[in-house]
């Protein structure tokens, strides 16, 4: 039986543990989620747009997850910085479309700044983490923003 390498046995855990992490929602589904049906915004064709394209970001938070880990891994670390500047660029796509949630269906809208200040919130916990910003959970991220706004 062959011995398996540290890099072999490395991706095949985070390829297993990968879609545990993954569990946690997009800032998109989150938005959705926190909306009033009943307000008149939630029923126009442009809020059911926003809110049918949700599902994008649940799909590639988990492949990032997953696929991020194994190539940081099996890079030996080279790919750490690229990886890490993939899940930010992904991590504003999903804020952005989170905020057009709150605009066309009614909910509560954030400011550029603080989308800029939850993005790097949530990378600074991925590397403080070593998760390179792929398994960081916005539950943490949270608690740490709301720990420091205080």
């Amino acid at each position: 039986m062959a011995v398996w390498s540290l890099a072999k046995r490395s991706a095949v855990f985070s390829l297993l543990i990968g879609p545990l992490l993954a569990g946690c929602a997009s800032h998109s589904t989150t938005a959705a989620l926190q909306l009033d049906t009943k307000n008149p915004k939630y029923a126009t064709p442009e809020c059911q747009a926003q809110l049918d394209a949700t599902g994008i970001h649940d799909g590639i938070r988990s492949g990032r997850t997953i696929g991020g880990a194994g190539l940081v891994i099996l890079s030996g670390g080279l790919l750490a910085i690229p990886v890490l500047a993939a899940n930010v660029g992904l991590d504003a796509y999903d804020h952005r479309d989170a905020n057009l949630i709150a605009r066309y269906c009614g909910g509560q809208e954030k400011s550029a700044e603080q989308i800029a200040s939850e993005v790097g919130t949530s990378a600074a916990l991925g590397i403080a983490t070593g998760q390179l910003g792929v398994g960081a959970s916005s539950a943490a991220g949270a608690t740490l923003r709301s720990t420091t706004n205080k």
